[in-house]
């Protein structure tokens, strides 16, 4: 009798074929995608705030701190003797989308002061309502992965009194969005780097 015969090929061929069958019936986790936003390889869309309640800040593009890519937004924030101007503040004007995302995410490098806080804001809708984030706060070194929850009842703005109990309404109708470092009172300039900021 023949050894190797049509019998034993088929006998040999059913473990491997259940064994790929298994492979192709597990289930695959899947990965939230990340929607690269601003990385700020290019010009310097953003500009500081003038609030009555901010301080002055300095920005600028450059090589300094980059998390992604090979630049990120250079962010000198001044020295301030008035106790209530307590932040610095600076937008960029693009309508984006973000119903499509649950969260925003970015990465810092803050210089030197540990106790700075960070927080995001929102103009949203047809009438420009302000919406703004609660604190991140932020120590000295890296600060990678930032993240604000977009759908969190945890934002602010005129009809809520400023207080965190609201959500950020009219998502797919941003008209503006900012970043806000908040600082101990009177503090003494520092820089912070920010780069990577990406939709989750």
């Amino acid at each position: 009798m023949k050894k190797g015969g049509r019998g034993m090929r088929y006998i040999r061929l059913v473990p491997v074929l259940f064994f790929a069958l298994t492979l192709a019936a597990a289930p695959v986790k899947a990965h939230a995608a990340e929607v690269l936003w601003e990385n700020f390889e290019g010009e310097n869309y953003w500009e500081p705030v003038d609030w009555e309640n901010t301080a002055q800040v300095n920005l600028s593009v450059g090589a300094d701190k980059a998390s992604e890519g090979k630049q990120s937004l250079k962010v000198v924030i001044r020295e301030e003797v008035t106790d209530w101007k307590n932040k610095v503040g600076f937008s960029r004007e693009d309508p984006i989308d973000l119903s499509k995302g649950n969260s925003i995410a970015m990465d810092i490098f803050n210089e030197k002061t540990a106790d700075l806080e960070v927080a995001m804001g929102f103009m949203t809708g047809d009438g420009w309502t302000y919406y703004e984030s609660d604190k991140k706060p932020l120590k000295s070194g890296w600060n990678r992965d930032i993240t604000f929850d977009l759908t969190a009842s945890d934002f602010k703005n005129k009809a809520s009194d400023w207080k965190y109990t609201v959500s950020l309404a009219d998502r797919d109708n941003v008209g503006k969005v900012f970043i806000l470092l908040y600082r101990p009172a009177r503090m003494s300039a520092d820089t912070v780097f920010i780069d990577n900021i990406r939709i989750k």
